[in-house]
């Protein structure tokens, strides 16, 4: 029981308050990346060989799918998940909460329509 508490205390102290679920990993025993060496999937920025090494292992991974949503959900700042770099997991974000915030948008009425006359 303490073991876990740590664990989640660790992921909350890395992540910040507002990630204080508990990450299910599961899929990371299924993934390739663990049968490779884990510098492929940490690549130097400028070391574009390196990464498309990794992104084609990653195309191949059954988990690939899960490994790329726990890298946005946690928002991992490093290496290749889910056959994405850093700068693509980035773009994707934004592109996600743009469209959240657009959706949010339209869902937000005027706030005088929601007062009742005054008599």
């Amino acid at each position: 029981m303490t073991a876990m508490i740590e664990r989640v205390d660790l992921i909350t102290s890395i992540l910040g308050p507002a990630e204080r679920q508990f990450y299910d990993q599961s899929w990371r025993h299924e993934s390739l990346c663990s049968q490779a060496d884990s510098e492929t999937f940490f690549p130097d920025v400028r070391a574009k060989t390196q990464a498309k090494k990794a992104k084609r292992i990653c195309g191949q991974c059954p988990v690939a799918t899960e490994c790329l949503e726990f890298a946005l959900t946690t928002h991992e700042r490093f290496g290749v998940w889910g056959g994405k770099t850093p700068v693509e997991r980035r773009d994707i974000a934004r592109a996600r909460n743009a469209a959240t915030q657009s959706r949010a948008d339209t869902n937000v009425r005027p706030a005088l329509s929601m007062v009742a006359p005054v008599a």
